[in-house]
C-alpha cells in the first residue's frame, strides 16, 4: 500500500468516532488486557460469594440427632417439617429454617469413623445454632457423663423420663417417620455455656424448647 493511500486511511479513521474508538480499544487491550481480566476475575468471585451468602436461608434450629443408628434419607424433611411447625421463628424473617444434622455414634471408639463421630458430637456443642439433642439412650448417657446437658428444670420442664430428658418417640416430632422404630429417642439440652449467654439468638432458641415440648406431649 502506497503512503498516500496509508494517509487517506488513517485520516477516514481519525474522522470517524466509532472506528476511533475501536482503535484506542485495541490499543488499551493490548497493553491492559492481563489486569483487565485479573479484576475482572476477581468481581466475578466477589459476586459469586455475595450471591451464595445473600441468597442462602438463615437457619433457625439445627437438630442435631445423636444416635447409635442412622437416620433414613426420606424421613430428613419430615422430621425438618415437624420441628418448624412447633418451634419459633428465631430470626423473624417470616419461616422457620430447620436444619438437619444426624451423627452416627457407637459405645466406643473403635476405629477412626467412631472418633470422628464424637468429634461431630463435640463441634456441635460449640456450635450455636444447637440449643438441644435428640439422642439414644446410649447418647444421652453419654452427654450427661460429660457434663454437656442440664436438667430441664432449668427451662420449667418437669415430668420428663428423667431430670434430663423427655422420651419424644410418642410425641409429633417424629410423627410419619421411622426414626423411632426400633429404639427410644429423647430430648436433651445442652448446656448454657459462657460464650452463649450474652447470644440473643441463642437464648431466644433455648426459650423454644419449653413451649414446644408442652405442646407436642399434649
Amino acid at each position: 500500500m502506497r503512503e498516500e493511500d496509508i494517509r487517506k486511511e488513517y485520516q477516514s479513521e481519525t474522522k470517524n468516532p466509532i472506528l476511533k474508538l475501536i482503535r484506542w480499544f485495541q490499543g488499551y487491550w493490548y497493553y491492559y488486557k492481563i489486569p483487565i481480566l485479573a479484576v475482572a476475575g476477581v468481581l466475578l468471585l466477589v459476586g459469586a460469594i455475595l450471591t451464595s451468602v445473600l441468597g442462602k436461608e438463615k437457619i433457625d434450629y439445627t437438630v442435631a440427632v445423636v444416635s447409635c443408628l442412622s437416620v433414613d434419607q426420606e424421613d430428613y424433611e419430615t422430621v425438618k417439617s415437624n420441628f418448624a411447625a412447633v418451634l419459633p421463628d428465631v430470626n423473624e424473617d417470616g419461616k422457620v429454617n430447620i436444619e438437619l444434622n444426624c451423627i452416627q455414634i457407637d459405645t466406643g471408639m473403635t476405629d477412626e469413623f467412631s472418633v470422628a463421630a464424637h468429634d461431630a458430637v463435640t463441634a456441635m456443642l460449640l456450635y450455636d445454632k444447637v440449643a438441644f439433642f435428640l439422642v439414644d439412650d446410649y447418647c444421652s448417657q453419654y452427654l450427661e457423663n460429660i457434663l454437656a446437658i442440664e436438667p430441664l428444670s432449668v427451662l420449667g420442664i418437669e415430668g420428663g423420663d428423667t431430670e434430663y430428658r423427655v422420651n419424644i418417640s410418642e410425641t409429633s416430632l417424629l410423627d410419619n417417620t421411622s426414626v423411632d422404630e426400633y429404639i427410644d429417642y429423647y430430648l436433651v439440652v445442652k448446656k448454657l455455656g459462657d460464650a452463649d449467654r450474652d447470644n440473643e439468638e441463642y437464648l431466644a432458641r433455648r426459650a423454644g424448647i419449653a413451649p414446644m415440648l408442652l405442646e407436642v406431649a399434649q
